[in-house]
C-alpha cells in the first residue's frame, strides 16, 4: 500500500543532455518513474531535433539496450494517453499534450 501511494506523488526530473538543468516536477501522478524519464527524454528530444528518438536512442538514455523493454514503456504511456505510436512510421512517436512542469527550487548546501 505505501508503495502505490508513493507513486502517486510528483516526480522531479531534470531535463537530459542538459548538465546544471533545472530540476523540475512533471505534474504526471499516474506514471512510474522509468515510464516519466522516457516521457520526458522523448520531449526533451522532440524539442532539440524536432523529430522523435528511435527506440535505440531512448534505450541508450535509460542504458539499456533491450529495445524490448523500451516497447514495453512506450505501450505503458499509450496506455496511460501521454503518446501516440504510429507502428507504419519510422520514429513515429507524437506527444499527445504538453507536459506541465513546475520547477523547483534548489537548496543550498548550508
Amino acid at each position: 500500500m505505501i508503495a502505490a501511494v508513493s507513486r502517486l506523488k510528483p516526480r522531479a526530473y531534470r531535463i537530459p543532455g542538459i548538465r546544471g538543468s533545472p530540476t523540475l516536477v512533471l505534474d504526471a501522478p499516474s506514471l512510474t518513474y522509468r515510464q516519466g524519464q522516457v516521457l520526458v527524454f522523448v520531449a526533451a528530444y522532440i524539442a532539440a531535433h524536432e523529430y522523435p528518438p528511435t527506440m535505440r536512442e531512448i534505450g541508450e538514455y535509460l542504458g539499456t539496450t533491450l529495445t524490448n523493454a523500451v516497447k514495453h514503456h512506450l505501450l505503458a504511456l499509450r496506455r496511460k494517453g501521454w503518446l501516440t505510436v504510429d507502428p507504419a512510421t519510422a520514429r513515429g512517436l507524437r506527444l499527445v499534450r504538453p507536459l506541465q512542469w513546475v520547477q523547483v527550487e534548489e537548496k543550498s548546501p548550508c
